[in-house]
């Protein structure tokens, strides 16, 4: 973002997208009482391909068990 900085003036603000939507989704939730403080919530991961193959990649690299997926058609 550095790059971009320079080129602009000093007074024009950067704003980082994804901390926008995440501070809007963080609100959104709150306002709906759906935030949750549970951290051992499980994932439910959707794929469209192979879910065998997925939770045994997908374990090795996230670290961890994964316990729901559910294949879907697009």
């Amino acid at each position: 973002m550095e790059p971009i900085r320079k080129a602009l003036l000093e007074r024009v603000e950067i704003i980082d997208p994804a901390v926008a939507v995440a501070e809007k989704t963080i609100k959104a939730l709150r306002e709906s009482d759906l935030e949750t403080s549970n951290t051992s919530s499980r994932k439910l991961y959707i794929v469209t391909d192979n879910p065998e193959r997925f939770k045994r990649v997908g374990e090795r690299y996230l670290g961890g068990t994964i316990y729901y997926i559910r294949l879907v058609n697009i």
